[in-house]
């Protein structure tokens, strides 16, 4: 048996969703997460399912952030940039405090769900620890992949941002929607979805599945709903619920419970492109509307490959997607490339 430590980058729930699955899969092979730490922002909070979960030691750590846009739908960089340097010191000390706990801990792994405190953890632990970076952001920069031409500073930042993360890593496991070659330290290996997104039982409904990253997007939807009484959906958003979109669409907080419930019965699922979402979605050949959060480059990457990979199509905005006809899932080999997750995982922990 094996002792684990996990860093998990708190921006967004994707990372969370790996950990999750991760502990899973480790559990099943008799080891142990001995402690989890998540970062924090002032600008999000950590939902229930992931504090919930019945970690041995869930710990908290301050973490850089991106700011959105005053519109509530995309990243303003500029913003972000300042907004993390000023809080410099207060990583350095995190920092600091996360490597003396580990070190006392002495795990036999650390594995850091692409946080970027976690990715100066690591360097500087001692002993013989194995260190392990996860993320699908590895497949992004990976000689298989093409990045989309647009916003050339976030591409350089991408690259950095990668070369960064991966740097006193024993090993890197690049999350990828199809299968690809290893190249170094570098393994690629299928999404990580939990146990609970796998015993779904999937029975299409007329309802769309609507998942919101930015809530600034609630108010395209409720002129949307005004125009289009037709609108059949459930969705979910951090925004408060707005009355005027009933009884057309649903709105709901997000939760575990209720949106893995909807993701059942839909009839397709629109959503920004995160992709632990779309490789959940595509799971159970739920046909995907990705709509790429303004000035963020990740997303726009993931759509594309999503695209290619025949999970769905790309829109816009959230009007064409809710507009477009005929978008199926045409991927059947997918369910194969899952099938070696395990297979893989092992290969990615032995020592």
């Amino acid at each position: 048996m094996a002792g684990f430590i996990f860093i998990v980058q708190g921006e967004g729930r994707g990372h969370m969703s790996q950990a999750l699955a991760m502990d899973q899969f480790l559990g099943k092979h008799g080891h142990i997460v001995e402690a989890v730490y998540i970062g924090t922002s002032p600008f999000r909070e950590i939902p229930d399912y992931f504090l919930e979960a019945g970690w041995t030691s869930l710990r908290t750590f301050r973490s850089p952030n991106f700011v959105r846009k005053k519109n509530g739908k995309g990243i303003n960089l500029l913003g972000s940039l300042g907004f993390n340097a000023r809080k410099s010191l207060t990583y350095l000390r995190e920092i600091r405090r996360i490597v003396r706990e580990i070190d006392r801990m002495e795990p036999d792994y650390v594995i850091n769900f692409y946080d970027l405190i976690g990715s100066f953890v690591i360097r500087r632990l001692s002993g013989a620890v194995t260190t392990i970076a996860v993320g699908h952001h590895f497949y992004l920069t990976h000689g298989n992949f093409s990045l989309p031409p647009g916003i050339p500073v976030q591409r350089v930042l991408l690259k950095i941002l990668n070369r960064v993360m991966r740097k006193g890593c024993s090993r890197v496991a690049a999350l990828s929607f199809r299968e690809g070659r290893d190249e170094g330290r570098v393994m690629v290996i299928p999404p990580l979805i939990r146990e609970e997104i796998g015993r779904l039982y999937r029975h299409p409904g007329n309802r769309d599945l609507i998942y919101l990253l930015n809530p600034g997007f609630m108010s395209d939807f409720r002129t949307m709903a005004s125009r289009d009484t037709a609108l059949r959906a459930d969705l979910f958003s951090d925004a408060k619920p707005v009355q005027e979109l009933l009884p057309g669409i649903t709105v709901y907080r997000p939760g575990d419970t209720k949106f893995l419930e909807k993701m059942q019965s839909c009839r397709r699922l629109i959503t920004t492109a995160g992709f632990d979402l779309i490789a959940e979605a595509a799971m159970h050949s739920i046909p995907v509307i990705a709509v790429p959060s303004e000035n963020h480059y990740e997303q726009r990457c993931n759509a594309l490959d999503m695209q290619r990979s025949g999970f769905g199509a790309v829109a816009g905005t959230f009007r064409q997607a809710v507009m477009m006809q005929d978008v199926h899932f045409r991927n059947h080999d997918y369910q194969d490339w899952l099938k070696q997750s395990e297979r893989l995982l092992l290969k990615l922990i032995e020592k």
